[in-house]
């Protein structure tokens, strides 16, 4: 059976979704026989490559709410990705274009990577802060699943 899972690596409720999905595909008797494919959707496809402006005040700009109402929105999906045995650090998070993080998905599943780089990338960004739009970032976390840097450069 072959699963096509649509997401924004930059998306809090798509990385919360990926890992109840493996949760419950590991309890699956036929999991072996499924073949899971990551499909591209950009949450912000007018978004700059990488900005100043946080999660949070983006979050405020685009659905007109205040700083503190965005806070308590990302402190309550941070709560609920904690029991999903994730990390969020959304205070750190880098508000950037994830189109050049979609392509390098698609570069991954020619070497068979690509549900590792659709989990590096997620950690990367919730986790560890990093800007997605940045090219040399890119390069660093696709190197980091077995990715050649000259081919991610590319």
């Amino acid at each position: 059976m072959k699963v096509e899972i649509w997401s924004d690596v930059a998306c809090p409720w798509c990385y919360i979704g990926k890992r109840r999905f493996e949760s419950a595909l590991a309890q699956f008797e036929h999991r072996d026989q499924i073949e899971v494919t990551w499909r591209s959707y950009q949450l912000d496809p007018d978004a700059p490559r990488t900005s100043e402006k946080t999660v949070n005040e983006i979050l405020a700009e685009k659905h007109g709410m205040s700083m503190a109402q965005a806070v308590a929105l990302n402190n309550q999906v941070s709560g609920i990705a904690t029991q999903e045995g994730l990390s969020y650090h959304l205070e750190q998070a880098q508000y950037g274009n994830t189109f050049d993080a979609h392509r390098l998905i698609h570069l991954a599943a020619t070497h068979h990577l690509q549900d590792e780089m659709e989990k590096r990338l997620f950690h990367a960004f919730f986790t560890e802060g990093a800007a997605l739009g940045d090219t040399e970032t890119l390069v660093k976390l696709a190197v980091d699943i077995g990715i050649d840097a000259d081919e991610s450069q590319e």
